[in-house]
């Protein structure tokens, strides 16, 4: 910490603006990544291929959100 009161006004804010950027950010990762697993229409466009797997439907849940990936 410094008793210069300019430089710590400065660290103050530029502390702020960095926690604010960072909030935003995972704000938008988090949004883009529910709405990429739950609009995911990769199953129907897998349906026509010759290589049928079996495949189980899960359950809704209101407390979690599964995805799953193979290779």
């Amino acid at each position: 910490m410094t008793a210069v009161g300019q430089r710590r006004t400065r660290a103050t804010a530029l502390a702020f603006a960095a926690a604010a950027f960072g909030l935003v950010a995972a704000a938008v990762l988090g949004v883009s990544g529910v709405r990429s697993l739950s609009d995911s229409t990769a199953g129907q466009q897998a349906e026509g291929q010759r290589d049928v797997r079996p495949s189980q439907r899960l359950p809704f849940t209101s407390t979690a959100l599964v995805g799953v990936i193979d290779d």
